[in-house]
Order: structure tokens, then C-alpha cells, then sequence
């Protein structure tokens, strides 16, 4: 086996176990990870930008899944593709790297895009997954630079982001 085919194998491994609820993930603090949607790059200046560190956190409910997607989507404006408009009010022809939108009814949904939270603004994901009749949400969020958008990393404004997360699905 080449390392890409063992590679391959281990993270379909881990992904089934996660997805049948052998894996339980705690709550986390701030990880780094680079990402290509996070932060950007400024040759011009000489300076270069790296991807921002990527923050997450983990709420779990008893609210069950369907209940607390409709909760989170009203209080934090994710919309489906088709209802998304530009500032003009038009329909956006497409999404952008930063925005997606997936639902599996009763099972499984998971929101991204670049969202205003807390007097803060960059992009979130969130993906809710029914846990028993209860539901899990996992929150995943930028920080933010002088040159770009995203949100503080400190455990201040993740306590509050969380808490505003539980009061909404709650």
C-alpha cells in the first residue's frame, strides 16, 4: 500500500466511526490549522498573511436536531442557496468558497458561511447532528487579523459565542 492509499483508509475509518458515534469528541479550545479559506496573502507588501488559527467549541442539547437547525438558521441567518440575495436583493447565482448549505432531515445539518456574531464578522460552521433525541452542535469559527475578518481568540468570546449557541437552541 502507498502512503496516500493507507492515508485514505484511515481517515474513512475515522469517519465511520465517528459518523456511528464510536468517536466522542469533547469540548475544545483554540487548535491551529491552515486553511485556504481562513486568511489570504499580501505580496505587494512584502508581507505574508498566513491562514488565520481556526477556533471550536462543541454544545450538546437535548433539543432534538430538527428543532435546534431551524433554531440556529433563524437566530443566524444561514439560508438555503435558493433564497440567498446580494445586496441589490438578486438572487446569488452562486455560492461562494466561504458558504455552504447541507440538510439530511432528522439526521444531519451543516451551515457555513461569512456571518455577523457577537459585533464580530467572518466565517462559521456549524453542523448539527442528532445525539440520541438530543442533538450536537459543533461550531467552528475563524480569527480574525488586522487584514482579515474573523472573530476574537480568546476564552472570553468563545464562552459568549457558546453561550449565545445554547440560549438559541435551548
Amino acid at each position: 500500500m502507498t502512503n496516500g492509499t493507507i492515508t485514505r483508509t484511515l481517515l474513512a475509518g475515522a469517519a465511520i466511526a465517528a459518523l456511528s458515534g464510536c468517536i466522542v469528541i469533547e469540548e475544545t479550545r483554540p487548535t491551529t490549522s491552515s486553511s485556504s479559506t481562513a486568511g489570504s496573502s499580501s505580496q505587494a507588501s512584502g508581507q505574508q498573511q498566513y491562514a488565520n488559527e481556526i477556533l471550536n467549541f462543541e454544545v450538546t442539547t437535548a433539543t432534538d436536531v430538527d428543532t435546534a437547525f431551524n433554531r440556529i438558521r433563524r437566530q443566524f441567518g444561514y439560508l438555503p442557496l435558493e433564497q440567498r440575495t446580494n445586496p441589490a436583493g438578486q438572487p446569488w447565482l452562486e455560492a461562494s468558497d466561504a458558504y455552504h448549505f447541507h440538510e439530511n432531515p432528522g439526521s444531519f445539518y451543516s451551515v457555513r458561511d461569512y456571518r455577523e456574531i457577537l459585533g464580530h464578522a467572518g466565517v462559521v460552521q456549524m453542523d448539527i447532528s442528532r445525539e440520541g433525541s438530543g442533538s450536537h452542535i459543533a461550531v467552528e469559527y475563524y480569527e480574525g487579523t488586522d487584514s482579515v475578518d474573523g472573530f476574537p481568540a480568546t476564552d472570553a468570546f468563545m464562552d459568549r459565542f457558546r453561550a449565545k449557541v445554547r440560549s438559541t437552541v435551548e
